[in-house]
C-alpha cells in the first residue's frame, strides 16, 4: 500500500479540539454572559447597576422602559436547541420580568456576526463562507456605485474582524488544551519509509534522489565496495535492486546510530 501523509486536513478535529462553527460561536456567548451575568443580580431579587458592556461585536445597555424604541427589539429565543446565545436572552427576559421598569437591550455592533448568530441552520465554516458569498451577492445589486461600495466595505470589515475573532479564539484552544498523542499518527512520522510504500512510478526517482544525495555526502565508492563484500547482492536481479538494498542498508546503520546516540545521551 501506498503512503500518503496529510497534514492538516482534518488534524485538529483528530485529536479532539473543538474547532467547528458551533464551538467558537458558542463560546463567544458564553464569555460574553459571564462578563455581564455578575452584574445581574437574580437570585436574590437585587436590582444592581449594569454597567454598558462592548467588545466591538456586541453592546448591552440598559434603558428605562420609557427610553427604550422600536429600535430596541424584544429579546426572542430564535433556535428550538439550547446554545449559550439563547440563555442570555433567557437572562435578560428574566431580569425584565423580576425588574418592570428597566430593560437591558442587546445591540449587534458586527452586522454579519449578528446575521451569523441568528440563523440557527449554520452547523459549519463551510456555512459561514456560503453566507458571506450570499450577503455579498445581495450587496452587489445596489445599483447605486457608491452605497454598494460602502456596504461592501463593509461588509469585508466585519467579515475580516470577525476572522480576527476566530484566530484569538483558535489560540487560544491550542494554549489551553493538552493534545493527546496518538500511537498510530507518532509511528508514521517516526517509522521508517519503505520502498513497497512509495508508489512505483515514482520509486526509480526516489532511489536515484536519494542516491545522489550519499554520492554528494558520502563515499561515493561506498555502493561498489559493498557490492563485493556483501553477499546479498548477489540476490538482487538489477541494478535498481542492489541500490534499493544499498539504501536500505543504509538507513538502518543511521537508525540504529542514533538509537544508541539517544540510549546513551539519555542514561
Amino acid at each position: 500500500m501506498n503512503r500518503i501523509i496529510i497534514i492538516g486536513n482534518g488534524f485538529d478535529r483528530a485529536h479532539n479540539l473543538k474547532t467547528g462553527y458551533r464551538e467558537f460561536i458558542d463560546d463567544y456567548w458564553s464569555n460574553f454572559t459571564n462578563q455581564i451575568i455578575d452584574q445581574i443580580g437574580l437570585t436574590y431579587g437585587i436590582d444592581t447597576v449594569i454597567r454598558p458592556y462592548s467588545d466591538g461585536y456586541v453592546r448591552i445597555e440598559v434603558k428605562s422602559r420609557n427610553e427604550t424604541s422600536i429600535s430596541d427589539k424584544k429579546s426572542v429565543f430564535l433556535c428550538e436547541d439550547e446554545n449559550p446565545y439563547n440563555n442570555l436572552l433567557r437572562l435578560i427576559e428574566e431580569y425584565h420580568e423580576m425588574f418592570k421598569t428597566k430593560r437591558i437591550i442587546v445591540h449587534f455592533e458586527n452586522k454579519f456576526f449578528e446575521h451569523i448568530t441568528t440563523q440557527c441552520y449554520l452547523t459549519s465554516w463551510l456555512d459561514i463562507e456560503n453566507e458571506y458569498y450570499d450577503t455579498l451577492k445581495k450587496l452587489l445589486s445596489e445599483e447605486d456605485r457608491i452605497k454598494r461600495n460602502e456596504k461592501v466595505i463593509k461588509l469585508n470589515e466585519e467579515f475580516s474582524a470577525i476572522t480576527k475573532l476566530l484566530e484569538e479564539y483558535l489560540i487560544s484552544i491550542v494554549e489551553n488544551e493538552k493534545i493527546q498523542k496518538h500511537e498510530s499518527i507518532q509511528k508514521a512520522f517516526s517509522s521508517l519509509i519503505e520502498i513497497e510504500d512509495v508508489a512505483t512510478s515514482k520509486r526509480k526517482e526516489f532511489v536515484n534522489s536519494i542516491f545522489s544525495d550519499i554520492y554528494r555526502f558520502d563515499n561515493p565508492m561506498e555502493f561498489e565496495e559493498d557490492k563485493k563484500n556483501d553477499p546479498q547482492y548477489n540476490l538482487c536481479n538489477t541494478e535498481d535492486e542492489s541500490q534499493i538494498y544499498f539504501i536500505e542498508k543504509k538507513l538502518k546503520e543511521i537508525l540504529s546510530r542514533n538509537v544508541i546516540a539517544f540510549q546513551i545521551h539519555y542514561y
